[in-house]
């Protein structure tokens, strides 16, 4: 499964795959994207079942409702300094698999990931009965 790490500042991407390194044997290739232009284009040419969005205020969820107006079914983990209830009514409306808030820790990080996998495996395999 293609995973793809969304955020403004190539330091947080580097974070991120550095904390996920002990989780990534169920998630190759890793994809990069430095805007939510960049992240819907690249998605829409090659979907990653998994991405990670850490942008600054609701671009992650802007990027959420993007993807899910054009379908996307893969899993979603939205990274945020701020969490206001509005937000995170419109990310599970959206149907993010988690909304973590900053600082995030490894261990966090790695169980939202293990658990969107753990779902998208089930699901697939229900889809297959």
């Amino acid at each position: 499964m293609q995973l793809m790490l969304i955020s403004h500042d190539r330091n947080t991407i580097r974070a991120l795959k550095i904390a996920l390194s002990k989780t990534m044997e169920d998630i190759l290739p890793v994809t990069s994207a430095y805007s939510r232009e960049q992240a819907v284009s690249q998605l829409q040419q090659e979907p990653a079942g998994l991405f990670l969005a850490d942008m600054p205020g609701n671009e992650g969820i802007e990027i959420l409702r993007e993807l899910r107006g054009q379908n996307y079914r893969g899993g979603v983990i939205v990274i945020s300094a701020s969490c206001s209830p509005e937000l995170t009514r419109e990310a599970l409306r959206l149907e993010a698999g988690d909304f973590l808030l900053k600082p995030v820790e490894e261990n966090q990080l790695r169980s939202a990931v293990k658990g969107i996998l753990a779902r998208q495996r089930k699901r697939e395999e229900e889809e297959l009965k």
